[in-house]
């Protein structure tokens, strides 16, 4: 049984110890699992290591099991940040949920929000709009992250902007 950490801007609490699924493989995820609450749906992420953040967004139909070796080579000199977009990995499946990019896009820009990120270093192999608080890439060595001004359409806030890696739709 794992505890079960569901964090605010402000607080993080424990609830009653939740399971993993039996097909995880925890030596190769070794990570803390936690919870966020959105108006969306409740988002699993892990939140490793100190120092400069970098946040880790996985393509489809993946999850932050991608980023695994990243965050253990990084979470030395880096906080890591890897969210699983809602009805992916570890996060729930809600049936309201339109699961277009736009409404992943609007899931992200709250999960960002709502764990108060000011200053932090995208990284993906995808397109996502995330709030202008982001920093040049430049601060980690290699990584397939390009930038772009236009939302094309997303209906994020007027505060972001999309950053693409890879497929750059």
């Amino acid at each position: 049984m794992q505890a079960l950490t569901v964090s605010s801007p402000t607080s993080s609490k424990t609830l009653a110890p939740r399971s993993v699924p039996s097909w995880l493989d925890t030596g190769s995820y070794p990570f803390d699992h936690r919870y966020l609450e959105l108006p969306q749906g409740r988002m699993h992420y892990v939140d490793e290591g100190r120092g400069p953040t970098v946040l880790f967004v996985h393509g489809t139909p993946t999850w932050s099991f991608e980023w695994r070796h990243l965050i253990q080579a990084l979470s030395a000199t880096h906080r890591c940040i890897a969210p699983d977009l809602l009805g992916f990995g570890l996060s729930e499946r809600p049936e309201h949920f339109d699961y277009s990019p736009e409404a992943h896009a609007r899931a992200l820009a709250a999960f960002v929000d709502r764990l108060g990120l000011e200053d932090f270093t995208p990284w993906s192999c995808m397109t996502m709009a995330v709030p202008s608080r982001c920093r040049s890439p430049s601060s980690i060595p290699s990584g397939c992250v390009g930038w772009s001004s236009s939302t094309r359409g997303c209906g994020a806030s007027s505060r972001s902007r999309t950053w693409c890696a890879g497929h750059g739709w």
